[in-house]
């Protein structure tokens, strides 16, 4: 995946899928991203809630110089990231 500023590409196991300052929009996007990821786990952050802020900002840096909106965070589950252990 690639931050949302740039194209920042690596193997990791959670991204910000998309942004944006409308919640309706995040939720038809967070639904539409449910159908193509399937089986990743798909979340919608409030960037004016610093818990969801510090969590998106962990993902991907860019994001912390936004003061509002929504992010689409897809994640990896936990018992995939396991699997091999």
């Amino acid at each position: 995946m690639r931050s949302f500023l740039g194209t920042l590409t690596s193997l990791q196991e959670a991204a910000i899928y998309y942004y944006t300052k409308d919640y309706n929009a995040a939720k038809k996007i967070a639904n539409e991203a449910k159908s193509i990821y399937k089986g990743l786990k798909i979340e919608i952050l409030n960037l004016s809630e610093i818990e969801d802020k510090l969590k998106a900002s962990d993902i991907d840096p860019d994001i912390a110089s936004e003061k509002e909106g929504y992010v689409i965070l897809i994640k990896v589950p936990e018992d995939m990231l396991n699997h091999g252990n």
